[in-house]
C-alpha cells in the first residue's frame, strides 16, 4: 500500500485534524484531496470541495502560507 493512500489514512482518522480547516476529522472519514502530491485528509465534503478548488485553481501555495 502506498504510504499516502486514503486506505492508510482511513485507519488514522481517530485524532486527526482537517487539512483545510483544522477541525477534528470524524472517525472513518473518506474525504481526501491530493495536495502537493500527498493525500490529505478532510473533515467533510465542503472542505474537500474548497481544497479541490484551491488545487485546481493552481493556488496550492495557499496551504504553505496560511496561518
Amino acid at each position: 500500500m502506498h504510504p499516502d493512500s486514503p486506505q492508510q489514512h482511513h485507519s488514522e482518522t481517530a485524532n486527526c485534524s482537517c487539512y483545510h480547516c483544522g477541525l477534528p476529522v470524524p472517525p472513518g472519514s473518506t474525504f481526501f484531496v491530493s495536495i502537493k502530491g500527498k493525500a490529505e485528509l478532510m473533515c467533510c465534503p465542503g472542505c474537500q470541495a474548497v481544497a479541490m478548488a484551491i488545487v485546481d485553481g493552481g493556488m496550492e501555495s495557499f496551504y504553505t502560507y496560511r496561518t
